[in-house]
């Protein structure tokens, strides 16, 4: 394979991004992506709401990059729960599958944002920080890949699907649609 081919790979498997809502409503990617660039937007203005990043391994990397983006870049009050203390204390506490939701369930507030990011779609302790999310009343966004049917792909107000069993090419493009929606922000802010 080549770069190119490589290239060509990622963006055939970008125009199969599915986006769905909690009730598995099949929503138009610009249509979904529109409204959370709005919500951010409201972000700018109001600093008493904020967004949170959550993540396993390369997912936390990318919640780790959009995290410091988005308060650098945009303004916006972000934040990720992959501080190494914090995961080992809570993990001892109350069990790895709870080191996130623990801290939603601390900092989360209502009408936050929750990214959640999991390739698989199926790491317990993300679908618990989800449910803390959506129990907390904070507008939730997923990014998830592999199967169609794992079981964090409709939990979001937003769920972001990659239909690939290959890290790679997951995790690339949910960087590329987190930075879509900061990038789009940034560049309606300038235009205005």
């Amino acid at each position: 394979m080549t770069f190119s081919t490589y290239i060509k790979k990622l963006y055939e498997i970008a125009k199969l991004i599915k986006v769905t809502d909690r009730n598995k409503n099949v929503i138009d990617f610009d249509i979904a992506s529109k409204k959370i660039i709005n919500k951010l937007k409201k972000f700018q203005i109001d600093n008493n709401k904020k967004i949170i990043f959550v993540g396993n391994g390369g997912s936390s990397a990318i919640a780790s990059h959009c995290s410091i983006d988005y308060s650098r870049t945009a303004g916006i009050r972000a934040q990720n729960f992959n501080d190494g203390a914090s995961l080992t204390c809570l993990g001892n506490d109350y069990g790895y599958e709870h080191v996130f939701s623990k801290q939603i369930e601390l900092h989360g507030t209502k009408n936050d944002i929750l990214v959640a990011i999991s390739s698989s779609g199926n790491s317990k302790n993300i679908i618990n920080a989800v449910n803390m999310g959506i129990k907390k009343k904070m507008f939730v966004i997923t990014l998830s890949g592999f199967k169609e049917n794992n079981k964090l792909k409709n939990l979001g107000d937003f769920s972001f699907f990659v239909s690939n069993e290959k890290y790679g090419y997951v995790e690339i493009l949910h960087l590329i649609i987190l930075h879509s929606f900061l990038d789009i922000l940034m560049l309606t802010n300038s235009k205005s």
